[in-house]
């Protein structure tokens, strides 16, 4: 319990100082959102025509060290959104904006020196079925988020999936180290969060915000992360905080070499990478509602 109230205290400074940073500029955003064009930024020739927002001026590249692995799957959303109105992105402002933009840049650099270069070095150290089976481990241990989303949602097959998806991958999976459960039996993954629990009773997403270290968000989806890291048991494998804080890095660390190519064709093809991200990741976030 103390480690949840750390977490939730540093997420409550967290707020309190956008409040204060936003509350200047709300007004003025809002409008200013209410009638930009929020089409997404990649693969596009033209500038967008957001009177609020000007071409990147320094080297904003990517929204936060999570976001690229969230990217992974977005992809295969994308066509749907370019060929009709997005109402998600429509009805999320970004009020926040130049905190946004800041914490853009800080996520960005921190990715740049560190994230980047040890996950470049991680991946010259290892393999890349030694990093899938990290990233399985870790998903199959957060079986107890995708399940209470699933029950919240009242979706009883997406329930037993979960539940027969860990049991087989706890147990012929070597603890969940390798996905047996989709390679053998074809018993595909469960991608359900707080979130989308939260969506599914129509509760409004909030404003978009972008979160040191977490990359983008919204005020729901905020929420949603603090409850599911309540309810992922990862943070109960280390004996201690220290130990836990270096399970998380090694999480993290395994994350981001899994998706260092996303960053790339961002900022090779991105404008404006700040919108670019943003409305790629409300895009995918909408995306997961419909599933």
């Amino acid at each position: 319990m103390r480690k949840t109230s750390y977490f939730l205290m540093l997420i409550g400074v967290f707020i309190t100082v956008i409040s204060v940073n936003g509350s200047v500029q709300a007004d003025e955003a809002s409008l200013t959102n209410a009638n930009a064009p929020l089409t997404i930024a990649l693969n596009s020739g033209m500038e967008t025509n957001s009177t609020n927002t000007s071409r990147s001026a320094g080297n904003e590249n990517f929204a936060g060290v999570r976001m690229g692995l969230e990217l992974s799957t977005a992809d295969e959303d994308l066509g749907e959104y370019h060929e009709e109105g997005d109402e998600y992105l429509e009805e999320t402002l970004d009020p926040y904006e130049n905190f946004n933009r800041s914490m853009f840049q800080f996520n960005d650099f921190l990715f740049e020196k560190v994230m980047k270069p040890v996950g470049i070095t991680y991946n010259n150290l290892t393999d890349e079925d030694s990093r899938g089976i990290v990233k399985s481990f870790f998903e199959n241990i957060a079986m107890p988020v995708r399940l209470v989303s699933s029950a919240i949602q009242g979706n009883q097959e997406k329930m037993g999936r979960t539940l027969v998806r860990f049991f087989i991958n706890s147990t012929l999976g070597l603890g969940g180290m390798v996905d047996v459960a989709k390679s053998e039996f074809k018993i595909e993954p469960v991608e359900e969060d707080f979130d989308q629990a939260l969506g599914y009773h129509k509760v409004g997403t909030g404003s978009y915000i972008v979160w040191p270290l977490i990359g983008p968000c919204t005020t729901r989806a905020t929420f949603g992360k603090i409850v599911d890291s309540v309810l992922d048991p990862s943070w109960l494998l280390g004996p201690n905080f220290a130990a836990d804080f270096g399970i998380g890095a090694g999480r993290k660390i395994n994350e981001t070499a899994l998706s260092l190519h996303y960053k790339e064709e961002i900022d090779e093809m991105a404008i404006d990478p700040y919108l670019s991200v943003r409305d790629l990741y409300l895009q995918h976030r909408r995306g997961k509602l419909k599933e």
